[in-house]
């Protein structure tokens, strides 16, 4: 069994006056389905969704400040709710720490207080209270804080603290909802680098919320992909990235270079691959990745996510015989220090998005190929 167990859990708002939205024609809405996760101890899952998918509100339950009204949820192998035992413990005995967007510190207590309260609740002792808050101070680089107050701090020393405060009492788990989002770029860059330096240097266990691809992929373990209150796909972000589930999760990965046409079984089915034949030309795809569906003229649609595309200007790739797609570039957008972003038209009205390091610049108008690797090709029926 795993660390943290939530089985089958599903909770419904009531129906809002004036509704008319077609999932609460049933008298509410939907916000988690039947949903199940695990969490292995020591490690971290983000809940990865847009707003109103029902990643907060799974958060919530799990911390006890909603009621679900079906399902299981324990720790360590302690039932914490159950609808069928009968179990639904508060929040204040389910011994987690959270971490809210909002920061939510005491505006009438100094640092130092606020990260001891907790500890205060436990009513551990005075001596044992200081040398806690003091060390949890130092983990997040705020002992020089703790006399002061919320509103004498920045929005990113204000988490710092509120992490300290989440993590002091050493919970057996740790809940964030959306920590980073009040910060600027620069900030949230180095907030993520340090919350997986604790999480090495303590071991903590964690269910992080966030609608940002890049804070779940730098932070978790594992991601839970969730739309509409239902888990879409779970796995780490090699995982998610190599083998999307469905279109789906592919088209909220970013896959968004997208072809239509039809699988022909050849000689080199042998080998696994196959032709898919598109308006733009033929490619080689790997029989493996496709996600349903028949040979012939059932109709496919291919994703690809434009970092797993090489492009080459084509008087090279033609000097070194690198199949793949004709185009022309016709936009290009620098992204980072080291990355471009490039728009290829490689058909009538077809674009095609690839980001990647280049060692030269390719002008607007140049002629490039696409080199598109078999398995970085993924087909979902139509």
């Amino acid at each position: 069994m795993s660390y943290l167990n939530i089985e089958r859990l599903d909770k419904t708002f009531p129906r809002v006056p004036g509704d008319k939205e077609s999932h609460a024609a049933q008298g509410g809405v939907h916000v988690v389905n039947d949903m199940s996760i695990s969490v292995e101890e020591g490690e971290i899952v983000a809940l990865l969704g847009a707003s109103g998918s029902g990643k907060t509100t799974l958060l919530r339950c799990i911390g006890g400040l909603e009621t679900p009204d079906a399902g299981t949820i324990s720790v360590a192998g302690r039932p914490l709710f159950s609808v069928k035992a009968g179990v639904n413990e508060p929040p204040h005995r389910r011994n987690m720490g959270m971490v809210f967007q909002s920061y939510a510190l005491w505006p009438h207590m100094s640092v130092v207080q606020n990260v001891g309260y907790p500890l205060v609740r436990r009513r551990m002792p005075a001596a044992d209270i200081d040398a806690r808050v003091r060390q949890y101070l130092e983990l997040v680089d705020c002992a020089a804080l703790a006399g002061r107050y919320p509103h004498q701090l920045s929005g990113g020393q204000q988490q710092r603290v509120a992490l300290a405060r989440a993590l002091v009492a050493e919970p057996s788990l740790v809940l964030f909802d959306e920590p980073l989002s009040n910060l600027d770029a620069n900030l949230r860059e180095q907030l993520r680098f340090e919350i997986r330096e604790l999480k090495r240097r303590i071991a903590f266990t964690g269910v992080y919320v966030t609608h940002d691809h890049a804070e779940a992929i730098f932070i978790a373990d594992r991601i839970a992909i969730i739309r509409d209150g239902c888990l879409m796909q779970m796995g780490s972000a090699d995982q998610l990235y190599d083998a999307p589930a469905s279109s789906d999760v592919a088209n909220f990965l970013g896959f968004t270079n997208t072809l239509c046409g039809h699988v022909e079984r050849g000689n080199d089915a042998a080998n696994g691959t196959a032709a898919l034949v598109t308006s733009a030309g033929r490619l080689s795809v790997l029989i493996s990745r496709m996600h349903g569906g028949q040979f012939g003229n059932e109709r496919f649609v291919m994703k690809c996510h434009p970092s797993r595309t090489q492009i080459e200007e084509a008087g090279i790739a033609a000097a070194i015989a690198t199949p793949g797609l004709g185009g022309r570039i016709v936009d290009r957008v620098r992204v980072s220090a080291d990355r471009t972003q490039y728009v290829v038209e490689i058909g009538a009205g077809i674009t095609w998005q690839c980001t990647g390091r280049q060692k030269q610049e390719l002008d607007i108008g140049t002629a490039v190929v696409l080199n598109l690797a078999p398995e970085h090709l993924h087909l979902f029926r139509e």
